[in-house]
């Protein structure tokens, strides 16, 4: 049975764009979880944890690390009882995230 050459290229053209969606998804942050931003934010004492924004565009112009992806600002009560806005920065998928002070 003989493959038509065009078959060929449709195959790579589409394999490229799913290659292109990922890269894209994990470079901007869009497998960022959130809840691995609030369970790091209830881990280090923080209550009443509440998500205020999402940001995965220049997190690193932002006050994030090299290796963050996306950003998540919430308001919540610290360790002594005080009424905070706090960011959390995260990286995907390998680094963790890391709570930032504003």
């Amino acid at each position: 049975m003989k493959r038509n050459i065009k078959d060929k290229y449709t195959w790579v053209g589409t394999l490229v764009a799913i290659v292109f969606v990922l890269f894209a998804g994990c470079a901007f942050g869009q497998f960022a979880d959130q809840r691995v931003a609030e369970n790091t934010l209830v881990t280090n004492g923080f209550t009443n944890v509440k998500l205020i924004d999402r940001d995965s565009i220049f997190v690193g112009f932002k006050g994030c690390g090299k290796g963050d992806t996306a950003l998540f600002t919430f308001t919540a009560i610290n360790p002594i009882g005080k009424n905070v806005t706090v960011k959390v920065c995260q990286g995907w998928p390998l680094k963790g995230a890391t709570i930032r002070g504003t």
